[in-house]
């Protein structure tokens, strides 16, 4: 895990959660969250400077209950994700296209750049979680859970893409419709 990537993304969005839960912790800028590995479990205070946060980044620390998010590396409601669209640029920034059992899901290329290692001793799998009706992709290595990631939030509730694009669709017929009529 490279904490200077997570780091920064915390610092832009000024959101730190943190979950602790036996001897395991878990950061996040509250669209990816990733385990804290190889390290004992330390307090939030503890935690910032290791993130290299200063009081001058603003940066809110909550702590994360365990409840909201499952964090095991594998789970019974979980699917496999084997195919991928092209990468989409938008705003500015690189996003993967996942298809999945409930359509395509965009995820941003920056929260998949902490977990990049050397992949000689495996690749990264992408698995598809459901979160109380809302989609979350797993990403692993092997068996281990790296990271939980949020997709892309389309048209202001959870769609996945094609239902973005079909709505889209349906409305630029109607008005093709209107302009035929008035001809």
């Amino acid at each position: 895990m490279k904490t200077t990537k997570i780091s920064s993304l915390i610092k832009k969005h000024r959101y730190l959660a943190i979950h602790t839960s036996g001897n395991e912790q878990w950061i996040s800028d509250g669209v990816a969250a990733y385990p804290v590995q190889g390290m004992p479990v330390i307090s939030d205070s503890e935690m910032l400077k290791f993130l290299d946060l200063q009081p001058k980044d603003k940066v809110e620390v909550i702590n994360w209950k365990a409840d909201k998010i499952e964090t095991k590396d594998s789970i019974a409601e979980e699917t496999a994700i084997e195919e991928f669209g092209p990468s989409l640029l938008i705003n500015g920034e690189e996003y993967a296209s996942l298809y999945t059992e409930i359509g395509l899901l965009l995820i941003n290329e920056k929260y998949l750049v902490s977990v990049h290692t050397d992949t000689s001793d495996g690749a990264l799998s992408f698995w598809l979680r459901q979160n109380n009706g809302h989609p979350l992709i797993a990403v692993k290595k092997g068996l281990f859970l790296l990271a939980l990631i949020c997709p892309l939030k389309t048209w202001g509730s959870y769609d996945t893409l094609e239902n973005s694009y079909n709505r889209l669709l349906r409305e630029l017929q109607k008005v093709n419709r209107r302009m035929s009529e008035e001809e």
